[in-house]
């Protein structure tokens, strides 16, 4: 299997990419929110169902240590839910739906308990706003291409025979 580093290496070379955007500008969509999706696909990854740290926690923590501990404990309860490489979670499109749905999920749920506890949020916040098709398409385009290479690269040690 590929390590974190080969899927984020393709990712950044999706987005440098020029055919899919442009596809989605002849879609009457916003590129930008395309690239947006492949960027955020870096920490979104499929490799949010291991149990241990993956490339995403990686990257977190190197940017701001605070912010690893919330990462973790936000997709904890997602890790022990799902099995890692199961079709919920690394298939195509199904695996990015239903991480688009827990993301959702849980900050709603956040959103319902303050409102509860201390009416912090106006009723009519919600957290879906900043969600469009590009963005979605681009998120998909990352896990197809995280799933891709976990069916077709081989690992070091099945090349060289250990």
């Amino acid at each position: 299997m590929p390590s974190g580093k080969t899927h984020a290496a393709m990712t950044l070379s999706a987005v440098s990419g020029v055919i899919a955007p442009y596809l989605i500008v002849q879609l009457n969509g916003n590129p930008y929110f395309y690239i947006i999706g492949n960027l955020v696909g870096l920490l979104v990854t499929p490799d949010l169902d291991l149990n241990n740290d993956n490339y995403s926690h990686y990257i977190i923590r190197k940017a701001f240590y605070p912010a690893y501990w919330i990462w973790r404990l936000f997709w904890k309860p997602y890790s022990l839910l799902i099995s890692h490489r199961s079709p919920i979670s690394h298939f195509p499109f199904v695996g990015t739906l239903f991480r688009i749905g827990y993301i959702f999920l849980l900050l709603n749920l956040f959103r319902w308990l303050f409102f509860l506890f201390g009416n912090i949020f106006n009723d009519t916040v919600s957290f879906v706003w900043f969600w469009n098709w590009s963005l979605v398409l681009g998120l998909c385009h990352v896990d197809a291409l995280h799933y891709f290479a976990d069916i077709t690269i081989k690992s070091k040690e099945q090349f060289i025979g250990e």
